[in-house]
């Protein structure tokens, strides 16, 4: 009896062990703060850059569609390389890998103090783009383990980092590049902010680093790897998550050149679009944390995408529309509808290892085709002499989202197809329609006529 009382407290104590060790030894606010440095750098170099477009521009010679490439190539690295980040999480943990993206992220931030072309300035666009989708999805997992209590609000305090990192890069870029004396030192500095955060990361590390959880074990036989691509609800949520981006990259990569071409000065263009990354934050703070208080997401997605629809409507009436009143809805529904993907994540998925394989494939397809938004913004500028068709075109992609609303059913989650592994036993089947069954007892006649099953 007092054998088993000492077991029975042995293995509460491991329990226990496994809880606090499950929770990283980190408090609460500590995981919302890295949520948060993290959502500022994977951000930041959106709202960076466009304010300094035409001084790019003029400094190494681009038209608008390579102006456009800005914008389009970071985007396209980061739908690219946003499975290298469930591939470095399930090495060396989802902790460590986001630490050495960040790091990564600024370096090669830092590096734009040395870009004298076209050429190193878009490679500097891939390695720090590379580093920013792989580190996007790697987040959503990190919050489903370390924050599973909170996941709406900490989701919703990840999208306004986000936005705040845009709007807060966008606001400062030309004071940081007139007190700086040039727009390469503006750029690489966030560059040195993402380094800063590497470090603090470093130095919380051995507080939020575990084991990974191990998956739970599939059915017998079954053997599950590679992303969802066989899933329709991961391409439904895939969809949705294309909606948003292509909306939100096509406002950050033309807002303000559309404003400019119609006559706002530099500063009014920059400040519209700081509003509109502003705008955003209510968006990214209330709409996931009332996923916490509902099932049913289709009511608070219709709310952001109307307003999408809304603000770019108003936006191709410039400069005879409202433009900040466009810019608010448009940034409203972009921010909207972004965060609330993030909590569809979480929803469609079982564990930490689902929700990384889910995220990858999310984050690779929807930055991909995110990335063509301000491509064919740029192009079409090129094509038609304004922005009306690429406007019209980023309109009816947000109105194929709102016809998609009614496929997000509650309790909907990834559907797992697994490679079953053969038995043992198993014995090949013929193809010969006459040949007999080889899973029908085998019968053999005596000599009396009778019949006995030799199995018995």
């Amino acid at each position: 009896m007092i054998a088993r009382r000492r077991d029975t407290r042995r293995r509460g104590r491991s329990a226990a062990g496994a809880g606090r060790d499950d929770r990283g030894f980190a408090p609460l606010w500590l995981l919302l703060l890295l949520v948060v440095a993290v959502g500022v750098n994977v951000r930041a170099t959106f709202g960076a850059t466009p304010p300094l477009v035409d001084d790019i521009g003029a400094d190494l010679g681009l038209n608008a569609t390579l102006q456009s490439l800005l914008t389009a190539v970071p985007v396209l690295a980061m739908g690219l390389c946003a499975p290298l980040g469930q591939l470095l999480g399930a090495r060396f943990g989802p902790e460590r890998a986001i630490f050495g993206l960040v790091l990564l992220l600024g370096l090669g931030g830092v590096a734009r103090l040395g870009v004298d072309s076209v050429l190193t300035l878009m490679l500097c666009a891939v390695v720090t783009g590379a580093a920013m989708g792989a580190t996007s999805a790697l987040v959503p997992g990190f919050i489903s383990r370390h924050l599973r209590r909170i996941p709406g609000t900490a989701t919703g305090v990840y999208s306004m980092s986000m936005a705040s990192g845009v709007a807060l890069a966008a606001w400062i870029a030309w004071p940081t590049t007139e007190a700086l004396g040039d727009w390469r030192a503006s750029l690489a500095l966030w560059g040195g902010f993402a380094i800063l955060t590497a470090v603090g990361w470093l130095l919380v590390l051995p507080r939020i680093s575990a084991r990974p959880p191990r998956p739970p074990a599939p059915a017998s036989g079954a053997v599950q790897r590679g992303l969802p691509w066989r899933s329709p609800t991961a391409w439904w949520v895939t969809a949705m998550t294309t909606v948003g981006m292509l909306g939100g990259f096509s406002g950050v990569g033309w807002i303000a050149p559309i404003l400019e071409e119609h006559g706002a000065t530099a500063h009014e263009a920059a400040s519209t679009f700081a509003w509109f990354q502003l705008v955003q934050l209510l968006a990214m703070v209330t709409l996931p944390t009332l996923t916490d208080l509902t099932k049913d997401r289709r009511p608070l997605f219709l709310l952001p995408l109307l307003s999408s629809i809304a603000g770019v409507s108003m936006l191709m009436a410039v400069p005879d529309g409202p433009a900040v009143l466009a810019a608010l809805l448009f940034g409203f529904g972009v921010g909207g509808t972004s965060a609330l993907v993030l909590v569809l994540i979480q929803d469609t998925t079982r564990d930490q290892t689902e929700a990384g394989r889910l995220s990858a494939m999310v984050m690779m397809v929807a930055n991909c085709a995110g990335a063509l938004g301000p491509l064919a913004l740029g192009a079409l500028h090129d094509v038609t002499g304004g922005f009306t068709a690429g406007l019209a075109v980023v309109l009816g992609v947000v109105a194929l989202g709102l016809a998609m609303v009614p496929m997000l059913r509650p309790g909907r989650v990834v559907e797992q197809f697994v490679a079953v592994a053969p038995h043992p036993e198993a014995r090949s089947v013929s193809l010969d329609p006459d040949a007999p069954d080889p899973r029908a007892p085998s019968v053999a006649r005596d000599p009396a006529g009778g019949a006995h099953d030799r199995r018995s």
